[in-house]
């Protein structure tokens, strides 16, 4: 996740499209006052989102097996 992320912010800032996808808005979010999200705490929200994705797919997987049975 790391490589990827630096990956990313290396691009060219003209190269870089910022809606393409998650990471690359992840990358580019600044708040109120400009200050864009430290390398950890990217890798942080990304980890959250795979793992939340994981979660509610297995979930609603899991609800399906049980209403077909």
């Amino acid at each position: 996740v790391r490589r990827l992320i630096a990956q990313t912010m290396s691009l060219p800032e003209e190269r870089a499209d910022h809606r393409a996808n998650l990471l690359s808005r992840i990358i580019h979010y600044r708040d109120e006052t400009g200050r864009g999200l430290s390398e950890g705490e990217i890798c942080d929200n990304l980890l959250v989102l795979l793992f939340a994705g994981h979660e509610t797919t297995a979930s609603v997987f899991g609800s399906f097996i049980g209403v077909l049975f």
